[in-house]
């Protein structure tokens, strides 16, 4: 990558540049976008995010080959749902009707398909229904998510701290697909602003409301703590009735002191991989 940036451009394309020039303005607008709401993601290093030269070099086709090759794994993967994105410019202009002016035997070219054309747009259509892969899984919950790292692949995590159940219910009903299984994480929060009851509805509400998403739901349960003793009884009983499965932390967390931090409430990174692997035990 490096003697592709040293090596400089030969051949400038006016349509990748402006590509990139509108590229550039995007981001831009995203980085003032980003300040006004005082800066909720970290801000990048723009001179790595973007470089001329090199993209420049790598929008030759011969590269794209080379490099293409040195692909494995999920980026391989990434890779080829993102050229099925880009491909789908030619497939939808096939859809398009023509202008008024247009003639007969141009309707008529623009509807033609070869064969090779036709493999393309089924080849796309399978592609497309494989997207979804990328985001299958979701872990969604309050700030004991904050460190957790996932080797399955295809799962986003979501951690919104101080999140109570109903904003984790409104998070997932802002959702656009559905999900092969949902994890969620909560009620720390909710046993410290509401009463027990009112918890017990709450997470009730919004495990339900995942199951509409998804087939596979799990309910992450809390970690060892005197107030939340009778949640987590009360959720080793209600996750089996209904269908959600319960990922029972308290006792792993028991049997292993030193893996929660002196607030009581937030696990240390020993108990954060130890989630970790709670989770991709039912994710895989």
């Amino acid at each position: 990558m490096k003697a592709l940036k040293d090596e400089g451009v030969s051949n400038w394309q006016p349509r990748v540049a402006h590509a990139f020039s509108q590229w550039q303005c995007c981001m831009r607008q995203s980085l003032h976008l980003n300040q006004l709401l005082c800066s909720p993601l970290p801000e990048p290093q723009c001179a790595r995010l973007y470089c001329g030269p090199l993209l420049h070099r790598l929008a030759d086709e011969d590269i794209i080959k080379q490099l293409q090759k040195t692909l494995n794994g999920q980026k391989k993967e990434i890779y080829k749902n993102l050229k099925t994105i880009l491909n789908l410019k030619p497939f939808l202009n096939h859809s398009k009707s023509t202008g008024e002016g247009s003639s007969s035997e141009e309707e008529c070219q623009q509807l033609q398909k070869t064969e090779e054309e036709e493999n393309l747009d089924q080849d796309l259509i399978i592609n497309l229904g494989n997207l979804h892969i990328m985001e299958s899984n979701l872990v969604i919950g309050d700030s004991a998510l904050r460190n957790v790292q996932l080797k399955t692949p295809g799962t986003m995590i979501k951690c919104i701290p101080g999140a109570i159940a109903p904003d984790i219910e409104a998070d997932l009903r802002l959702a656009k697909h559905r999900f092969q299984k949902i994890v969620i994480h909560v009620g720390s929060n909710d046993i410290q602003l509401q009463q027990f009851e009112d918890t017990k509805n709450s997470i009730a509400s919004v495990c339900n409301f995942a199951r509409t998403m998804s087939h596979a739901v799990a309910f992450s349960g809390p970690l060892p703590n005197e107030t939340m003793l009778s949640l987590n009884r009360w959720l080793l009983e209600w996750c089996p009735e209904n269908s959600v499965v319960f990922i029972d932390n308290w006792q792993t967390f028991s049997e292993n002191p030193g893996l929660i931090e002196e607030d009581g409430i937030h696990p240390t990174l020993d108990g954060t991989a130890l989630i970790s692997r709670h989770l991709d035990e039912f994710l895989s």
